[in-house]
């Protein structure tokens, strides 16, 4: 089997999963947590895997024909890889810092002095106590969030881990 036709069998056989592919709400609450892990697993495979192949294939790259914006286009098959040049909108702060300080020039030279409003959780608070907002205005002020952990139980984490192929990536790191 090429490698081609096997990357596509594995998309093939993860987009038919049950985990990937019905609908949520059809899911039983066990379902979901399993798939929930499942996906999580599967997803920190891919992206280390991810990483561990972007450094070649900028390396790689380079061996393709240059562009117009100073990167490089390497046709591979019906595929092609691009290597685009990409530059930052504003310089790195502490480089540049650094650098005028080397260079003996004023800070004034290279940045903006601006004045900046930042809420004060005190003053909010003096506010609700002064009786200027009331407790729920201030607290319907605050961002809330909700973090989410499924820990897979000992069973599924073993299936989990057994399935992770050898040299794809390393299993990710337990969470206790």
């Amino acid at each position: 089997m090429t490698d081609q036709v096997h990357i596509a069998a594995v998309v093939t056989v993860l987009a038919n999963r049950d985990e990937f592919a019905a609908p949520v709400d059809k899911l039983s609450l066990a379902e979901r947590v399993e798939a929930y892990a499942a996906v999580h697993h599967v997803e920190e495979i891919a992206k280390a895997r991810r990483e561990a192949l972007r450094d070649p294939l900028l390396k790689d790259a380079e061996n393709g024909a240059p562009t117009d914006k100073g990167g490089f286009k390497l046709p591979v098959g019906e595929h092609t890889v691009l290597k685009e040049r990409r530059m930052a909108s504003a310089p790195d702060e502490k480089k540049l810092m650094a650098l005028l300080e080397k260079k003996g020039l004023p800070v004034e030279q290279a940045f903006d002095k601006v004045t900046v409003l930042q809420p004060n959780p005190s003053k909010v608070s003096a506010l609700v106590e002064t009786g200027h907002l009331t407790e729920e205005e201030a607290r319907d002020l605050y961002k809330v969030t909700f973090a989410l952990v499924v820990r897979p139980g000992a069973e599924l984490e073993a299936l989990l881990e057994n399935a992770t192929p050898a040299g794809l990536a390393p299993a990710p790191k337990k969470r206790r």
